[in-house]
């Protein structure tokens, strides 16, 4: 399993352990984390090296995906961070982008 898709899993796994000893920590019932089978979840979170190019998604050691983008590239000076590949109920896969950019940067007047 590729590297970038297994740091998603582990920071959904961290998540439900943190929440798990805060609870713990509070007093209340602390909930012990359950496991849950591929078919529970319907989003990969692919959370480092991501990139898009030319209506192509490629994730390092996973390979490229073929996107159809809506109105076209929003930040086309940005970076892109992350992605998230999501099922929807119909069994058709959309790619959440996010992406880094840099801020316009306002004057206060005062």
């Amino acid at each position: 399993m590729p590297l970038a898709i297994q740091r998603g899993t582990l920071k959904r796994l961290d998540e439900a352990f943190r929440a798990f000893f805060r609870r713990a920590k509070a007093g209340s019932a602390p909930g012990f984390p359950k496991f849950r089978g591929r078919r529970f979840f319907c989003r990969v979170s692919i959370i480092s090296r991501v990139k898009v190019r030319d209506g192509t998604l490629r994730i390092l050691s996973f390979g490229a995906l073929r996107i159809q983008r809506r109105g076209g590239n929003p930040y086309p000076d940005g970076r892109t961070v992350s992605a998230v590949l999501k099922r929807r109920s119909d069994g058709k896969w959309f790619a959440i982008v996010c992406y880094a950019v840099q801020a316009a940067v306002t004057g206060i007047t005062g």
